[in-house]
């Protein structure tokens, strides 16, 4: 398992839950998110070498 897959895990396991966040809650998933990207990115540039 690596960074993406802990990342999408957080992700999914969130929107699974079908509670209600907060606005503190909803701005960690989005820096979550945009991790997601950056590590997907980076796993991206990698592998295409």
């Amino acid at each position: 398992m690596d960074a993406a897959d802990l990342l999408h895990c957080a992700v999914e396991t969130v929107q699974a839950s079908g509670e209600v966040l907060s606005a503190q809650q909803r701005a960690v998933m989005h820096l979550v998110e945009m991790a997601k990207v950056v590590v997907d990115q980076a796993l991206d540039c990698t592998q295409s070498r």
